[in-house]
């Protein structure tokens, strides 16, 4: 039998620490009070002059709300709990003269055409809103639907940050649990907290898992985790090889982020026929289902995070009461979404707001308009949305609401998601999910800290000798040479353009000429149909950077290994133009684009098409042998650019410098988002920003201002030791030309 002894003992290095699983009296008597205080402090705010009787000849109005989830996956509780939503409402409303009612119209996300369904909703003056569906996959094909007409989507349980990027600024979207950044941290917190020493990340290659693979990586290296590989895969096809190549590498901890639990299934036989090779498993939500108990998933001491309903608010004690069983998955948060629409549209209803997505800032918001701070009100209940909606019909609000799962306190700028979930850390045992213990981002309402606290900078930066044992000698400087490649296409890739013309129009403007800079792009972003500003293609100051542009090759007409001929002055019929740069010349390399381990991307060729690790070495050697340059600095806007960045410590290139955006294991971040595209990368925004403020700063001060400003990845310095004097020698070697 499977013991967590057995599970402990695969790497004696990696402590697990023992928990109690066994619910206590005490947990439970101390449970019962805080139901017991929330109850009568809930009573205590009851106004007086309510009538003790419902009215009899009430008139109400009907309100319908669509709601979209997989019905078959708690055998109709999720309806029912749902009905209890709705008659709480009622109850709520009991003594007033009018009333709203709620009619909830059910779509069952396994069998609908979703994007049919979207269309025919968004269309229909008589759906209020839309809550659901349950995937952050399926709430994508929605939302991508109703956003032509503002259709109110709630999500209650869809984490992806795609969806926030996405959606956030459209006004009709509403997230009810935050996205899976945190997620990501938590896991990672508790991997830390369990003595792992090392990580891998094991992920669904799809919108739910993309959240994991930007992420992860920052914050393994935050915590202070050795990551030893990412491991994605695209679907049930290829799942195997990924779960094998992930066994074969991580012996400590393994994180899981499942496409689904038939996947958590596939991944859960692995570990049972393969124990004494297996690291520690970790899983995301998606495996946290009722069927990961049901049939031959050998599920037992199964462990992981989900989004979860707040311990103190006393809902999970209400169901069980109501019901006579225990809160299944995803029900805490489809109850608040109701209550949420509903009091919306009781705003509505009362004259205050004539729009959804207004009048549900209106209940969110944690202030009055003169700035004081609203009071605090659970509204799960029928007393608390008594309160509010009385106040509705006097055309205020003075509530800062609490829901089942929590303060729904929305993020200030974009108003889209909640700034605070709950997590609980769950185990299977005895064919049942236990809760360990409950975590949140911020450590209140009396669940866990995560470990790190979130606080937007990095802290782990490389370290460089400030008397480098190696002595570097040059000869003279006679000149300067660019190439900047815009390594992408299409509208939504605007920022990889933008950045490279405002690298070109700063070595313009400190003297550098067309003839020594070679510039490659797509050219299809300033007269793009989908341009509002044609002509143009501006930064994230509004400045146009597309004046006085000479392109010399189009990106389609340029392949990875023509990168080597530009570099090393091989010039053709073809390539008529390229870099005449001897031993005395720095060259400048500056690339912006799409990026996968192992290699910088070429538009939409693959990754064995672009400049490869393998191609990069071939490169350096090519230019080395050919004496092609005095020093060259090359600059990589891509996700995962320190993975080409390694390429230039393969062989001892002197001379030779690359600034990567991003580790080997990670995603870099794009800024400056306006329109509905970005118009820039953070590491390219931070880049341009300093060394045209600074010009003079060192390449030591440059890295130290990148990495600690960029969010979401390690910036990384690759070849300093064989390089030059960092913390003395600065780049504006590179950025202001002689001889021209």
């Amino acid at each position: 039998m499977l013991t967590r002894s057995t599970l402990g003992a695969i790497d004696n290095k990696f402590e697990y620490t023992s928990r109690r699983i066994e619910p206590t009296l005490h947990k439970i008597l101390a449970t019962m009070l805080l139901l017991l205080v929330v109850l009568l402090t809930v009573s205590c705010n009851k106004d007086d002059d309510k009538a003790t009787a419902p009215v009899s000849n009430q008139v109400t109005k009907e309100y319908k709300v669509a709601v979209i989830y997989p019905l078959e996956r708690h055998n109709g509780h999720m309806q029912e709990a749902l009905a209890w939503a709705v008659q709480t409402l009622q109850t709520a409303q009991s003594t007033f003269d009018t009333a709203v009612s709620i009619q909830i119209e059910w779509y069952d996300e396994d069998k609908e055409d979703l994007e049919q369904l979207a269309d025919d909703l968004r269309l229909r003056p008589d759906i209020m809103a839309v809550i659901g569906p349950l995937s952050s996959e399926h709430v994508s094909t929605v939302g991508n639907v109703l956003k032509r007409t503002k259709k109110t989507l709630i999500a209650p349980c869809a984490t992806s940050a795609e969806l926030i990027r996405e959606f956030s600024e459209k006004r009709f979207f509403w997230a009810l649990v935050e996205s899976d950044v945190t997620q990501c941290e938590i896991l990672l917190s508790r991997a830390k907290s369990m003595g792992a020493k090392s990580v891998s990340l094991l992920v669904c290659d799809n919108a739910y898992g993309k959240t994991f693979v930007d992420w992860f990586a920052f914050q393994a290296t935050e915590l202070g985790l050795q990551i030893k590989g990412l491991y994605p895969y695209e679907g049930r096809g290829d799942i195997a090889a990924a779960i094998e190549e992930a066994f074969g590498q991580e012996k400590q901890l393994l994180v899981c982020v499942p496409s689904d639990v038939e996947d958590a299934g596939i991944i859960l036989k692995y570990r049972d026929a393969h124990m004494s090779e297996s690291p520690y498993l970790l899983f995301s939500d998606a495996a946290y289902s009722p069927n990961l108990l049901e049939g031959d998933i050998p599920s037992e001491f199964c462990e992981g995070i989900t989004p979860s309903v707040d311990p103190t608010s006393a809902f999970e004690i209400a169901y069980r009461v109501h019901f006579m069983r225990e809160l299944e998955p995803d029900i805490a948060q489809y109850y608040d979404a109701l209550i949420l629409s509903a009091l919306a549209i009781c705003n509505i209803d009362a004259g205050r707001f004539n729009n959804m997505f207004e009048s549900i800032k209106d209940i969110v918001a944690t202030k009055n308009d003169d700035g004081s701070k609203r009071t605090r009100q659970y509204i799960w209940g029928d007393e608390g949305i008594y309160l509010l909606i009385k106040e509705l019909r006097k055309g205020s609000n003075p509530y800062n609401i609490i829901g089942a799962t929590g303060p729904l306190d929305f993020d200030s700028e974009l108003m889209s998601t909640v700034v605070h979930s709950v997590y609980a850390h769950w185990m299977v045992y005895n064919r049942q999910f236990i809760t360990l213990n409950y975590l949140s981002s911020d450590g209140s309402h009396r669940t866990e800290a995560s470990l790190a606290s979130w606080n937007w900078a990095a802290t782990v930066n490389q370290w460089f000798e400030e008397e480098p044992e190696n002595v570097f000698s040059y000869p003279a400087l006679q000149g300067n040479w660019a190439l900047l490649v815009a390594a992408s296409e299409s509208w939504k890739n605007y920022r990889h353009q933008a950045d490279v013309l405002s690298i070109y129009q700063i070595l313009k403007a400190n003297g550098y000429d067309d003839d020594h800079i070679i510039l490659i792009m797509k050219d299809d972003i300033a007269n793009n149909p989908q341009n509002p500003h044609p002509g143009q293609v501006l930064n994230y100051n509004n400045v146009n950077l597309y004046t006085d542009v000479h392109i010399d090759y189009n990106l389609d007409d340029i392949q990875a290994d023509d990168i080597e001929l530009i570099l090393s002055g091989q010039s053709s019929s073809r390539l008529p133009t390229v870099i005449n740069a001897s031993g005395s010349d720095n060259v400048l390399v500056f690339w912006s684009g799409h990026g996968e381990q192992g290699s910088m991307l070429m538009a939409e060729r693959g990754e064995e098409n672009g400049l490869t690790t393998d191609r990069m070495t071939h490169l350096l050697t090519t230019m080395r042998t050919r004496q092609c340059y005095r020093k060259m600095l090359w600059l990589i806007e891509t996700c995962y650019s320190g993975s080409i960045g390694l390429a230039s410590e393969m062989d001892n290139y002197p001379g030779v410098l690359m600034l990567t955006a991003a580790s080997p294991f990670e995603t870099s971040k794009a800024s400056g988002k306006v329109d509905g595209i970005y118009r820039t990368n953070r590491f390219t925004e931070l880049l341009t920003n300093t060394i045209t403020t600074n010009p003079n700063i060192t390449y030591r001060n440059l890295y130290y201002a990148l990495s600690t400003q960029t969010v979401g990845s390690h910036v990384m310095m690759y070849n300093a030791n064989h390089f030059d004097n960092i913390v003395n020698a600065s780049p504006n070697e590179f950025l202001f030309p002689v001889g021209q």
